[in-house]
């Protein structure tokens, strides 16, 4: 149990504590070309201040784990699995108020931005090449009122009745704008690329 601890506990530690002194050096990540995904990369690129603060919560894990295992290699289990309970409500709970958002600001923070713009317009909102949800909580779209707003190819090729926003990442944007040329793209951000589409007969 030791051995699990030290190991499952110290990845967990090692990462609460990699993550945000890698993203203060993203720049240097960057230019040593490791990531492959243009996407990724482009994530990379958004703005959200880390501090030496941040990482603080796996270095606490990871003493937190070798007391653990000092007080169960003195023969005292009880104090050492109450010390690793209270150890992780600390870490999980604090990651979540404090590194959690800003992971988020990561990986869809823009979408989000551009979805909450478009709450209480009267669009169509719906992604390209990817799945989500989030452009129906963030928009107020309500799709159950109008099947069609979820059939992709009616969006991108029918009769609309009203605008169609798009949202596409970067690595994949390229191959709808060349099948679908009616589609305008407003701007990109963060590896995420925004497109609008009105029906000319409109």
């Amino acid at each position: 149990m030791s051995w699990g601890l030290a190991l499952t506990g110290g990845l967990v530690g090692i990462a609460l504590a990699g993550l945000p002194i890698a993203a203060m050096h993203k720049q240097a990540i960057i230019a040593s070309g490791i990531i492959k995904d243009p996407f990724a990369e482009a994530n990379l690129q958004a703005n959200v201040h880390w501090s030496y603060w941040d990482y603080s919560m796996g270095i606490f894990l990871l003493l937190a784990i070798v007391c653990c295992i000092v007080l169960a290699s003195k023969k005292k289990p009880e104090q050492s699995v109450i010390a690793i309970f209270i150890a992780t409500l600390i870490t999980t709970n604090t990651t979540l108020v404090f590194s959690a958002p800003k992971i988020e600001q990561y990986t869809q923070q823009a979408a989000v931005g551009f979805y909450q713009g478009l709450a209480g317009k009267d669009v169509y909102v719906a992604t390209l090449g990817f799945k989500s949800y989030a452009q129906y909580f963030y928009s107020d779209v309500q799709p159950w009122k109008n099947k069609k707003s979820t059939d992709i190819d009616w969006l991108l090729r029918g009769n609309i009745d009203k605008p169609a926003y798009f949202v596409s990442k970067i690595n994949k944007v390229e191959g709808y704008e060349k099948q679908y040329p009616q589609l305008k793209e407003l701007y990109r951000k963060n590896g995420f690329v925004f497109l609008k589409r009105v029906n000319k007969g409109k």
